[in-house]
């Protein structure tokens, strides 16, 4: 793609001017100015990488929306970082706008993250509903943390950025809970998401009534969210039918390490038992190990190096109806090399007729995307 080259020519000229600026701001002491330019150089430089690297999103079909949004967000983090590089942030309309840059700049970053996932994610039926809530749960969450860097001096800052925190970690548990409404029948998720909820607002009174000291009633519901969120996400893994026991497995350990933690945290209190502390982590070290080796098994089944584009392949082997022989044969029109009976071969990859959804290596009766039915 030639945006590409562009971007890479624009990084080795940036990363040039950085260099003999630099070299020369060492060398002769100079001006402020020059430093300026060399930060901008490898910002721009620095850019640029990030930049080419979301372009590949762009040309991905399902990823293409996700590419977008990333390099909006690679352009509103340069013109951000060459406002803090140039100074533009101090004493601008009489205001000190430099910190509320930088925390600008951090927010997008560990947001727009996850917001690219989430859009990638919408275009899959399992989870759409889950990609959406976790979207609008994204742009709440940044929202949050620029009012609290706008109200930081006051006395609403720390409470909201707080707040913001809390939205999004039961966000998170919440959008696990989600995947896979409407495509199967674990109601059981509901107790998750309701459980998220719960403990996003118990959370949230808590910091704004700065209260510090833990609660069991918090803990029990944080676990239950934490269990089906768990439990959700591992039930998505695409196992053979001699591997369901890993996916159990996983699920009893994440089970087994809420049941610990609110035992302790219910009859213990501030007095946390040693010994159930040791259990808990135990049976969280083998669930985090279950949920690597269900990553690792999910890949494997679904094939190394497979490719899905059939459009690609540029013959075929053959055995010839005329005469027996067995030969590789190119696309398009041919002829056997031995009786010369002539052949027309066309490949064409399966797609809905709705909608277009490639269908090949498809085991279900209806398309994943716009679930019209295709047959087997």
């Amino acid at each position: 793609m030639e945006i590409r080259k562009v971007l890479l020519r624009i990084m080795l000229w940036s990363l040039s001017v950085a260099a003999v600026c630099g070299a020369v701001a060492i060398l002769v002491a100079a001006e402020e100015v020059i430093w300026r330019v060399v930060g901008t150089a490898v910002a721009t430089a620095v850019g640029a990488g990030l930049m080419m690297g979301v372009t590949l999103l762009v040309d991905g079909e399902k990823s293409r929306w996700s590419g977008v949004l990333g390099m909006w967000g690679v352009v509103v983090e340069y013109l951000l970082v060459l406002a803090l590089v140039w100074g533009f942030g101090n004493h601008w309309w009489g205001f000190d706008l430099e910190e509320r840059f930088g925390f600008t700049a951090l927010f997008i970053a560990i947001t727009v993250l996850p917001a690219m996932l989430l859009l990638r994610l919408m275009v899959e039926p399992e989870t759409r509903v889950a990609g959406q809530v976790g979207l609008w749960l994204s742009g709440v969450v940044l929202v949050m943390l620029e009012v609290g860097c706008c109200w930081q001096r006051y006395w609403l800052g720390e409470e909201t950025w707080g707040s913001a925190g809390a939205l999004a970690g039961f966000g998170t548990l919440a959008v696990g809970c989600l995947i896979g409404v409407g495509r199967d029948r674990r109601h059981w998720r509901w107790v998750g998401v309701l459980a998220a909820v719960a403990g996003c607002g118990i959370a949230v009174v808590a910091i704004w009534k700065h209260l510090h000291e833990g609660s069991g009633v918090f803990t029990v519901i944080t676990s239950i969210a934490c269990v089906v969120a768990l439990a959700n996400v591992v039930m998505m893994c695409p196992l053979k039918e001699g591997q369901a026991w890993v996916r159990y497995g996983t699920i009893v350990c994440g089970a087994l390490t809420a049941v610990f933690v609110d035992v302790d945290a219910v009859w213990f209190g501030k007095h946390t038992s040693d010994q159930l502390m040791r259990l808990a982590g135990a049976s969280a070290f083998m669930g985090g190990c279950g949920v690597l080796a269900l990553g690792v098994l999910a890949r494997l089944n679904k094939g190394v190096g497979q490719k899905a584009v059939l459009s690609e392949i540029q013959e075929v082997t053959l055995i010839c109806p005329g005469c027996g022989k067995k030969q590789a044969m190119g696309v398009g029109a041919g002829q056997c090399s031995r009786c010369h009976l002539k052949f027309q071969i066309r490949i064409e990859e399966p797609r809905c007729v709705q909608c277009g959804y490639l269908l090949f290596m498809l085991k279900s009766e209806r398309c994943p995307e716009c679930g019209t039915v295709v047959g087997k």
